[in-house]
């Protein structure tokens, strides 16, 4: 028959224990792995001319890439999403944020020194906070490369400057050295791709201000790029793009798309959208016209229209 040994007994919990020991390490394992696949195949900003990853070297008195300032008031909730999507699409990139890293209000300007880059995220009455006006200060005395980032359509350059000449110390002189480089529109609260534009915008002015392109900017000369953004446009054949004439927003879109194309422009033909109501107006009912122009109806929504 079968003997049963006590020791037998005793040995089983141990070996369920190394069983179940190697599978949580197998498992584990794998987590790890699929994570490193995922880092490895995950879209970020990388260099158009090589390809490569950004050098994210900063100089030694900098703890810092940005210093990303904003009012809490207004602008908390969406300075936060511009810190993430940065973060996401340029690995390593370190953005002082007040949520992550304000302990004491008294280190603001100790934090705009270890920053290369100070980066401003305008909303409404952003020049009247006082916290505001420190940092941005302390970034002007400092002499740090400042950007001013904006959403929306909401707000023009010349009422930021207002805003900036009423509230600031010597406002008019602070306006010219805060608004000295062109703002960037944030459009990450739009589709991917909208996305993908800003945060290459935000990253081309941080990485340029790095050491390592200070020293070989010829390196971000053809511009960033990141994998799944849209491509540049190529026109197969001619295009009629049709605008009314009281849609003054519809026509410059038309004409801005015929100038960022200055080799195939001559086969853009803007039209007044009236032609539609000419009796004499033929069109066959087919995307394409009799003479091959493909007929493109440009509707372009504002809210004054």
């Amino acid at each position: 028959g079968i003997s049963f040994h006590p020791s037998q007994g005793e040995d089983l919990p141990a070996f369920f224990t190394l069983i179940i020991t190697a599978i949580m390490l197998t498992v584990s394992v794998l987590f790890l792995v699929v994570l490193a696949a995922n880092a490895i195949t995950a879209p970020s900003v990388r260099l158009v001319g090589s390809g490569s990853k950004p050098n994210l070297e900063m100089s030694g008195d900098c703890e810092f890439h940005a210093f990303l300032s904003h009012i809490w008031s207004t602008g908390k909730d969406k300075t936060h999403t511009v810190a993430r999507k940065v973060q996401l699409l340029l690995p390593g990139v370190r953005i002082w944020l007040d949520v992550d890293q304000l302990a004491h209000m008294d280190q603001l300007e100790t934090s705009v020194k270890t920053s290369s880059v100070f980066l401003l995220f305008y909303s409404k009455g952003y020049f009247r906070s006082k916290n505001c006006r420190r940092e941005i200060y302390a970034a002007v005395q400092l002499k740090k490369p400042i950007y001013i980032i904006y959403e929306g359509d909401g707000f023009s350059l010349e009422d930021m400057m207002a805003e900036c000449r009423k509230f600031c110390i010597a406002g008019q002189n602070m306006a010219g050295q805060v608004f000295a480089k062109n703002p960037i529109q944030w459009l990450g609260s739009g589709g991917s791709h909208y996305a993908i534009e800003a945060v290459k915008l935000v990253s081309y002015s941080i990485l340029r201000h790095l050491p390592h392109y200070i020293k070989v900017p010829g390196q971000l000369a053809q511009g960033l790029k990141v994998a799944g953004e849209l491509g540049p446009v190529e026109l197969v054949s001619p295009v009629d793009i049709l605008v009314c004439a009281s849609n003054i927003g519809a026509r410059r879109v038309a004409e801005e798309a015929k100038a960022l194309l200055p080799h195939q422009s001559q086969l853009i033909n803007i039209l007044d959208a009236g032609c539609l109501a000419d009796e004499n107006f033929e069109d066959n009912g087919d995307e394409t016209l009799k003479d091959g122009r493909k007929t493109l109806l440009l509707l372009y929504l504002d809210e004054d229209v």
